[in-house]
C-alpha cells in the first residue's frame, strides 16, 4: 500500500514533488501501489523507480514525466497524458493504457505484456526493443512510430495506423494486423507467421526477408511493397493485391495464389506455389 506521508507530498504536484526528491536521493524504494490520484497534474514529476502498482492515473497529466524503471503493472493510466514522457525499462504490464496519449514517450525496452493501449496515441514513439506481447493495440496510432525489435506476438493491432513505422527485426508471430493500416512501414526481416493480416493496407512497405509463411493475408494491399526474399509459403493471398510488387526470390510455395492481382509485380527467381522457380 503507498506510504501516506509520501503520497501527501506527491499530491501537491511536481515541483514540491521533485524538491523533495532531489533532498532525499538517499531513499531508494517508494511504494505509491494502489494509490489514487484524481484530476492531478505530474508533469515533469520524477517518478523514477517508484512503485505504482494498480495505481489509478487515469486522465492525469504526466507530460515529460520521467518514469523510468517505474513499477505500473495494473495500474490504470487511461486517457493520461504521457506525451514526451521517459518511461524506459518501466513495468506497464497489463496496465490500462486506453485513450492515453504517449506521443513521442521513449518506450524502449518497456514491459507493456498484455497492456490496453486502444486508441491509445504513440505516434512517434520510441518502442524499440519493448514487450508487447498479447497487448490490445487495437485502433491505436504509431504513425512513425519506432518498434525495432519489439516484441509483439500474439498482440492485437487490428485496425491500428503504422503508416511509416519502423517495425524492422520484430516478433509478431500470430499477431492480428485485420484492416490495419502499414502504407510504407518498415517490416524488414520482421516475423509475422502464422499471424491474421487479412484487409492491412501494406502498400509501399519493405518486408524484404519477412516470414509471413501460414499468414491470412486475404484482401490484403501490398501494391508496391518490397517483398524481395520474403517467405510466403502457405499463406492465404486470396483477392490479395500486389500489383507492383517486388517478389524477388521470395518464397510462395504451396500458397493460396488464386484470384491475386500482380500486375506489374517482379517474380524473377521467385518460388511459385507449385515449387517451380520463375524465370
Amino acid at each position: 500500500m503507498a506510504n501516506k506521508r509520501l503520497f501527501a507530498i506527491l499530491q501537491q504536484g511536481a515541483t514540491v514533488w521533485n524538491t523533495w526528491r532531489a533532498e532525499n536521493s538517499h531513499i531508494a524504494y517508494i511504494d505509491m501501489s494502489e494509490a489514487k490520484f484524481f484530476n492531478v497534474d505530474f508533469a515533469g514529476a520524477r517518478l523514477s523507480g517508484v512503485n505504482l502498482y494498480k495505481a489509478f492515473l487515469g486522465e492525469a497529466n504526466l507530460k515529460m514525466a520521467i518514469l523510468s524503471m517505474a513499477n505500473l503493472s495494473g495500474a490504470n493510466l487511461s486517457a493520461a497524458n504521457l506525451s514526451t514522457s521517459n518511461l524506459i525499462g518501466a513495468n506497464l504490464s497489463e496496465a490500462n493504457l486506453s485513450r492515453a496519449n504517449l506521443l513521442r514517450a521513449n518506450m524502449g525496452s518497456t514491459i507493456l505484456s498484455g497492456a490496453n493501449l486502444s486508441g491509445a496515441n504513440l505516434g512517434q514513439a520510441n518502442l524499440n526493443e519493448a514487450y508487447l506481447s498479447m497487448a490490445n493495440i487495437s485502433d491505436a496510432d504509431l504513425t512513425e512510430a519506432s518498434l525495432n525489435g519489439a516484441f509483439l506476438s500474439a498482440s492485437i493491432l487490428s485496425r491500428a495506423n503504422l503508416t511509416r513505422a519502423n517495425l524492422n527485426n520484430a516478433d509478431l508471430i500470430k499477431v492480428d494486423l485485420t484492416n490495419a493500416n502499414l502504407c510504407e512501414a518498415k517490416l524488414i526481416k520482421a516475423n509475422l507467421s502464422g499471424g491474421n493480416l487479412a484487409g492491412a493496407d501494406f502498400s509501399g512497405a519493405d518486408l524484404s526477408g519477412a516470414d509471413l509463411s501460414n499468414t491470412d493475408l486475404t484482401k490484403t494491399n501490398f501494391n508496391n511493397a518490397n517483398l524481395s526474399n520474403a517467405n510466403l509459403s502457405k499463406a492465404d493471398l486470396s483477392f490479395g493485391s500486389l500489383t507492383r510488387a517486388n517478389l524477388t526470390r521470395a518464397n510462395l510455395k504451396d500458397a493460396n495464389f488464386l484470384t491475386v492481382y500482380s500486375s506489374g509485380a517482379n517474380f524473377e527467381g521467385t518460388i511459385m506455389p507449385d515449387g517451380r522457380v520463375h524465370t
